[in-house]
């Protein structure tokens, strides 16, 4: 059975912090995260940095589960 998809909002430190927590317990797969506009293209932890804040409206009807990773 394969893991619901969550997005992190935030790729700073924060968000680091969470990924090891999301992977530790095993439950959602990370798909990516929201982050600034000059962190598109980047990666995380090896998770990318798929979207912006201007983009969330759109991501709503793609993922049912986001986590708020700012500090």
């Amino acid at each position: 059975m394969s893991k619901p998809s969550l997005i992190l909002i935030g790729a700073g430190g924060h968000a680091r912090a969470c990924i090891d927590v999301v992977e530790q317990e095993g439950k959602y797969e990370i798909a990516g995260l929201v982050g600034l506009p000059k962190e598109i293209g980047s990666r995380i932890l090896g998770y990318p940095v798929f979207a912006t804040d201007a983009q969330l409206g759109d991501l709503v009807d793609q993922y049912q589960f986001a986590l708020v990773s700012l500090g």
